[in-house]
């Protein structure tokens, strides 16, 4: 027996179908060619390895050019231009290179993976 899923909305939960997990998901697409300024400020309070974070972030980012969703369906690639410094990753990857097993046992604690 499978079983049902629930539905939430304004009105309240009611059961349907029979155990389908599929997401419905809705898609907007922004016209090729289109360009977007935005800007980073770093807090004062942010620690080194936070922006040692934020590093890496920007760099894969770049390196990488995907923003949303159904980048395998050829959604989503931009090209990113980095102006300004940008925080230097290797604290924040040695970080993660030397508590590898302590980050893989929590997140197999919390079942992230």
């Amino acid at each position: 027996m499978k079983n049902k899923t629930k539905e939430i909305t304004e009105e309240g939960t009611t059961e349907t179908g029979t155990g389908n997990s599929a997401m419905i998901a809705q898609c907007e697409v922004v016209l090729s060619g289109n360009s977007f300024i935005s800007g980073l400020r770093i807090s004062k309070h942010a620690s080194e390895l936070e922006k040692s974070a934020l590093g890496l972030m920007l760099k894969l980012l770049k390196e990488h050019g995907h923003i949303g969703a159904q980048h395998s369906k050829g959604l989503g690639f931009c090209e990113i231009e980095i102006i300004g410094d940008v925080p230097d990753s290797s604290l924040y990857e040695n970080f993660v290179s030397e508590n590898r097993e302590n980050i893989l046992d929590f997140l197999r604690k919390i079942t992230a993976i």
